[in-house]
């Protein structure tokens, strides 16, 4: 029986080898030391550099592990290294930008969502453990690597609106579509259309989902603010590898209008998590949540998630919102856009924090409404 904890040792060990030899890897870092860049596109190369050196590794490791909770902790494992190497090139870049635009706050450093994320990948492509669960895993590994500088921009995006900034969010579509390493061709992402917008400002970028991303993604996210622009680039995001009857898929969810995160790997739940953080704008960010057996409005405790959430009724589904026209009666907004939507949070209460099931619904531009406990799960 395989040794578990040393086969992480050895792949976490030969993990930092290959980062210390990798030319490319140096030639990033030399860059980043030296700041000659104008945007975060040296970050991206980096985190996807080091998301193929950290898949390589892993393969090769996990093809003699036959337990998937075993690969699932090597997989951890080495996530949390990998977010060791990307992170602090993240904030080194956003230190730089942060001086150059006399913001006079310090950068915020991309929290580490490695244990959730690879807890969301096992659902199905760890567990796996073929030529079709590596192939999710790769993909979903250079997506993880890769948010971590997403992630990064948003929540010095959500700092600097927090500590009373104006602040606009872009989103550029890359014009190509649903693609695989060819670029050019293929059906248009009505996914990543559905997210994009100029000058919008923070609070609604964030509801309309703004930063997020599915695998192979090519928009480019730039947010401004007073004192200066902060633009995403380009990176390597079209280095994503898809058969040929997962590429015809995605295309053909694309033009249905669904989750093209969900076709690419079912596995990326935490793609549509909502970290509720503990900055500066923290409450400002948080929600009203009422219980409606009791009345009592509630908040989601900080530095947790809303997670797996899920629109399962308006824009977006098959099935038909009934109550639509009343919210838009009441707060504004077409009729066909508004979602009802549900998720897990972590509910703070004088008792301590506790794990619920809160629907709320919700329409672009418009944001959250009426947030409510469905359920208690504790």
């Amino acid at each position: 029986m395989a040794d578990i904890s040393a086969i992480v040792a050895r792949s976490v060990a030969e993990y930092r080898k290959r980062m210390q030899e990798s030319e490319v890897i140096s030639k990033l870092t030399k860059r980043l030391d030296s700041g000659r860049f104008k945007d975060f596109s040296a970050c991206n190369e980096y985190s996807s550099k080091a998301a193929d050196i950290l898949f390589d590794i892993y393969e090769d490791a996990a093809a003699n592990i036959p337990d998937p909770d075993e690969r699932q902790k090597l997989f951890q494992a080495m996530s949390k290294e990998n977010y060791k190497y990307v992170s602090p090139m993240f904030r080194k870049a956003q230190e730089k930008f942060n001086k150059d635009s006399d913001i006079g706050l310090k950068p915020i450093k991309p929290k580490d969502k490695s244990i959730a994320d690879t807890e969301a990948i096992a659902q199905s492509s760890i567990s796996e453990g073929d030529s079709k669960g590596f192939e999710v895993t790769r993909n979903a590994a250079r997506l993880m690597s890769q948010s971590i500088v997403d992630r990064g921009m948003q929540e010095n995006a959500a700092f600097q609106y927090g500590a009373g900034m104006k602040v606009l969010v872009s989103r550029e579509y890359d014009n190509v579509g649903v693609h695989t390493t060819d670029k050019g061709g293929g059906e248009v992402c009505h996914w990543c259309l559905d997210r994009c917008g100029t000058d919008v400002p923070y609070n609604e970028a964030y509801a309309k989902g703004m930063f997020e991303r599915h695998p192979g993604c090519g928009c480019v996210i730039t947010y401004k603010s007073a004192k200066g622009t902060f633009r995403q680039g380009k990176g390597q995001w079209e280095g994503n590898s898809w058969s040929e009857n997962r590429r015809e898929q995605m295309i053909r969810f694309s033009s249905q209008g669904d989750n093209i995160a969900q076709v690419a790997s079912p596995a990326i739940t935490n793609f549509r998590n909502e970290y509720i953080g503990r900055s500066v704008g923290a409450k400002s960010q948080n929600y009203d949540i009422m219980d409606l057996q009791t009345g009592e409005k509630y908040h989601l405790a900080e530095g947790t998630y809303l997670q797996n959430k899920e629109v399962f009724a308006g824009k977006g589904t098959k099935t038909k919102f009934r109550d639509a026209h009343k919210y838009a009666e009441r707060y504004g907004g077409n009729e066909r856009d508004w979602q009802h939507v549900k998720a897990i949070g972590i509910i703070s209460t004088q008792d301590g924090d506790r794990k619920a099931s809160i629907h709320w619904v919700q329409c672009e531009g418009i944001g959250k409404k009426e947030m409510f406990i469905k359920e208690w799960l504790d």
